[in-house]
């Protein structure tokens, strides 16, 4: 029986285990083989992407909308690639 993985590196095909990334981010590995890793990912680098944009001095709604958009973004590649449909890759602003 196959495992499926429903991280984002594997869907753009690379060789990436969900409980590999659940490792490698620290999130919980019973989100490993399920569509809500990606979740968990996105949450964990907007958390980590607030904290830097912050330490490189972005007040803190700035760094959280910086943060937000991203974290957007990510979300509607990850769905796409979820529906069959390569990721649309936009220019960062």
């Amino acid at each position: 029986m196959s495992v499926k993985n429903y991280n984002k590196l594997a869907l753009q095909g690379l060789q990436q285990t969900d409980a590999d990334v659940c490792k490698t981010m620290g999130i919980d590995i019973s989100l490993a083989n399920t569509p809500k890793i990606n979740s968990a990912c996105l949450n964990k680098v907007y958390d980590d992407n607030v904290k830097g944009f912050m330490s490189r001095g972005m007040n803190w709604k700035q760094a959280k909308a910086k943060a937000g958009k991203l974290r957007s973004e990510a979300n509607k590649q990850i769905q796409r690639m979820l529906k069959g449909f390569p990721a649309v890759h936009q220019k960062p602003s």
